[in-house]
């Protein structure tokens, strides 16, 4: 069964998130009916994305990718596999990651314009719900 999460708890779940990285949650979003929550956290001088979506089979992220995929790799989290696509963007030229994975029948995505290493340090101090 799908837990149900309150606005103050996925809040106070989200700050556990990143709990060993310098990032701070700047705002959120909750849409109930659509079953999604996008987390928005300042780390530096960028903003990162992390997103949530209970999935049904016929949903999906939906967003269109403009900029140009440049290089994948896979990154081993806990006992998870998850895939990284590298773009690059074509208004600035710097790499901006995206992983897209799904745990606990919940989707998600966590998108941020950096360095690789910083990249995956945030992604290996994510915590699923």
């Amino acid at each position: 069964s799908r837990r149900r999460h309150t606005r103050s708890s996925l809040v106070s779940w989200a700050r556990r998130c990143v709990q060993e990285i310098d990032m701070r949650l700047s705002r959120y979003t909750v849409d109930e009916q659509q079953r999604q929550a996008t987390l928005f956290y300042e780390y530096r001088d960028e903003v990162v994305r992390y997103s949530m979506y209970l999935n049904d089979d016929d949903s999906s992220f939906g967003q269109k990718e403009v900029d140009n995929e440049v290089d994948k790799y896979t990154e081993t989290c806990g006992d998870i596999t998850i895939e990284v696509k590298v773009y690059q963007t074509e208004s600035t030229g710097r790499l901006r990651y995206v992983a897209k994975f799904e745990r606990y029948d919940v989707h998600y995505q966590l998108m941020g314009t950096m360095e690789r290493a910083e990249f995956d340090k945030i992604l290996k101090n994510l915590i699923f719900f």
